[in-house]
């Protein structure tokens, strides 16, 4: 593969929704893995992965051109202890 055929696509709307991203890049695919994010889907090439699709939330989307970056997605929330620990009760009387 060629460097230019590596690329990253990163779609997101205005809904509540994460961002989809698509990346044909090892590289970037790497780094979004090293970060915590594992792939729902790939495809595959002669059974060789040539291709990653991810969930991120849409305010982990930055762009830096230069020194300053611009979080396009909206803010970036990490969910509260709080919540969380409430969540994981409510599952717990779920059957």
């Amino acid at each position: 593969m060629h460097a230019s055929e590596a690329e990253t696509i990163i779609r997101f709307d205005e809904t509540d929704g994460p961002a989809e991203m698509y990346t044909a890049s090892p590289r970037v695919a790497g780094l979004l893995v090293r970060r915590g994010f594992k792939p729902y889907k790939s495809t595959k090439c002669a059974r060789k992965e040539n291709g990653w699709f991810f969930r991120v939330p849409k305010g982990a989307v930055l762009l830096k051109p230069g020194k300053v970056a611009i979080r396009i997605g909206g803010k970036f929330k990490m969910p509260s202890i709080r919540r969380s620990e409430q969540q994981s009760c409510e599952l717990k009387g779920v059957s």
